[in-house]
């Protein structure tokens, strides 16, 4: 899942293929939002999830904004 994403995303930054690193921060990124979202009917749990700092990295390192923050802000 999304650890091996984010796994897959430093070795390539490593190795230094921009491009295929941010898809799969990309692809780690749209995994936890899907998570996060999966948590809607219980906030204590998506709040906890999306404010983690391993959460935030990812996010924040795919330039992906958690989509429910996006859409409740609309």
């Amino acid at each position: 899942g999304w650890r091996v994403h984010a796994a897959a995303a430093r070795l390539r930054e490593r190795q230094g293929h921009t491009a295929k690193a941010e898809k799969a921060w990309a692809k780690s990124a749209a995994i936890l939002n899907q998570l996060a979202d999966s948590l809607a009917d219980v906030p204590l749990l998506h709040d906890v999830l999306s404010a983690s700092p391993v959460f935030q990295a990812i996010v924040g390192r795919a330039h992906v904004p958690n989509e429910r923050a996006a859409t409740s802000s609309a």
